[in-house]
């Protein structure tokens, strides 16, 4: 065989093997283009707790305000949403917010703002917690670090708002014993919200937030070196091709 038969068989290798490189990187990018471009990855909706969920998180709170004279209550808000509130609930019932009531002279309520941006947005999601209540009990009222106790901090309502605002509303009566402002509430010998309960032991969850660098990291990460490899195999087979004799 010839030299330049020779060089232009490595040439035509090197050029399949660009070639093949460059349709795998397509078709491992294919699925995430296809998200980000549908709109499924910029889907910014804070989501509401579910029905059952919250009806058992009211029977805990009203258990609760039944034994220590203190409403409670929760408010989960679209910080960034055209629609502010997604969810408000309370001892009185869900859907009810816990202050402005009659029958709630003191009352107690958490309440979590979420902000969601785009998955091709650079800024990061976020959420603002805070504990808010009736002026006779502001003075001594807890502050949200008491929250970090049972795992939720502000990454946890950012990675899961719906379950952690509703866990944060039932740690609520334990907080306000603890500082003195009420009695201790007796243990419910049914369990309507158990589920809840033994979320509220602060299991780890998921990773947080949903911009795309940050959850889509290790696809992309590939992507790139499969890139970095198709371009090399492109160079080379250009280079020898015309390093080749004539």
């Amino acid at each position: 065989m010839s030299a330049r038969s020779s060089g232009w068989k490595r040439v035509g290798t090197n050029i399949v093997w660009g070639v093949l490189i460059t349709g795998v990187v397509g078709l491992l990018l294919w699925p995430q283009v296809v998200r980000v471009f549908s709109g499924s990855e910029n889907d910014t909706t804070v989501p509401v707790p579910a029905v059952v969920a919250r009806q058992a998180t009211v029977a805990e709170l009203k258990h609760a305000a039944q034994a220590q004279g203190v409403c409670y209550g929760w408010a989960l808000v679209d910080g960034l949403g055209v629609t502010s509130n997604v969810s408000e609930g309370s001892s009185v019932g869900d859907g009810v917010p816990v202050y402005n009531q009659p029958s709630c002279p003191r009352w107690v309520q958490v309440r979590a703002t979420i902000y969601y941006t785009s998955a091709l947005s650079e800024a990061p999601d976020s959420a603002a917690v805070e504990i808010v209540s009736s002026a006779d009990l502001a003075a001594q009222l807890p502050t949200t670090a008491a929250l970090r106790r049972f795992g939720l901090d502000a990454d946890v309502f950012v990675d899961d708002p719906d379950d952690a605002v509703l866990r944060a509303a039932m740690v609520l009566p334990l907080l306000l014993h603890e500082a003195g402002l009420a009695v201790a509430v007796p243990r419910r010998t049914a369990a309507p919200g158990a589920p809840l309960d033994t979320a509220a032991s602060g299991a780890p969850l998921d990773e947080v937030g949903s911009d795309l660098w940050r959850s889509r990291w290790l696809p992309l990460l590939t992507a790139i070196v499969l890139i970095v490899l198709a371009g090399a195999g492109f160079v080379a087979g250009w280079r020898q091709r015309r390093g080749s004799p004539p």
